[in-house]
């Protein structure tokens, strides 16, 4: 007989829908368990930090947003370094993609965002 291994995403999923539900104490188990399953997945830390929140724990919700965060920018940057130990952009400009805005362009800390207009 073949055992199921638990997956971070069935957690992750679960705890959004218990978010979506108003059930805030079992979204942050689930949330939880997201990440006892992928230790470093900042999701489970984002979840992890809006069930806290909506517990009324915003201190410990702060920090759940910093680890986050914390493994997001550990993870982009181990991302930059891959590729044979090039890069994949050039130095000073690199393109990122924001949801609200699209595409963007930064060079050396000044931001470009597209036109809609195309001007």
């Amino acid at each position: 007989m073949m055992m199921s291994v638990p997956s971070a995403t069935v957690f992750a999923r679960r705890s959004l829908s218990y978010l979506m539900n108003g059930q805030p104490e079992l979204a942050l188990r689930d949330a939880m368990q997201a990440q006892v399953c992928v230790p470093e997945w900042p999701t489970s830390f984002y979840l992890q930090a809006l069930a806290l929140s909506k517990l009324g724990m915003e201190k410990d919700a702060q920090d759940m947003l910093n680890e986050g965060a914390a493994f997001e920018v550990k993870k982009q940057s181990s991302w930059r370094g891959q590729s044979n130990g090039r890069s994949l952009m050039a130095p000073n400009k690199m393109s990122t993609y924001s949801e609200a805005r699209g595409p963007r362009a930064v060079n050396g800390g000044v931001t470009t965002v597209p036109s809609l207009t195309g001007k």
